[in-house]
């Protein structure tokens, strides 16, 4: 058995939707505006519409599976996903990060041609809990090899 040394519970966030929404609204008038034939701009609203959908579902918006609801950290480093269903990934090396005020984006490794991506928004964990996190993301010694 792993001892888990950091764990944070992940729940929705207003401000990445509100994101979301914006980007997808502003990407779909600037297509449309750009597209002439109905056919390009109806596939462009369908793809648009689809991408909002599926990270709606990433991101507990939707009702989905495959919605990550908990991360936790061992004492080797590794990283746990736990999905909505009640399953959880293999450990996982975070490979980088991004960390601002508002959010925190972290990348792992899942195999050599795929990657997890995972943004954590301010409003969405503990305060305490995102605080530690950025603590540990910003620490040089994390992406040490």
């Amino acid at each position: 058995m792993t001892r888990i040394v950091f764990s944070m519970v992940i729940g929705r966030s207003k401000r990445l939707l509100v994101y979301l929404l914006a980007i997808h609204v502003t990407m779909l008038a600037t297509a449309l505006s750009l597209l002439g034939s109905p056919i390009w701009s109806a596939l462009t609203i369908v793809f648009m519409v689809c991408s909002f959908i599926y990270y709606c579902k990433k991101n507990q918006w939707l009702k989905s599976n495959k919605a990550i609801i908990r991360i936790e950290r061992d004492i080797d480093g590794k990283w746990h996903l736990f999905y909505q269903a009640t399953t959880h990934s293999k450990p996982l090396t975070l490979s980088h990060c991004v960390v601002t005020q508002q959010c925190i984006i972290l990348y792992f490794n899942r195999s050599r041609f795929y990657k997890e991506t995972i943004t954590i928004m301010s409003d969405s964990v503990d305060a305490e809990r995102l605080r530690q996190l950025r603590v540990y993301c910003r620490d040089p010694k994390t992406f040490q090899q």
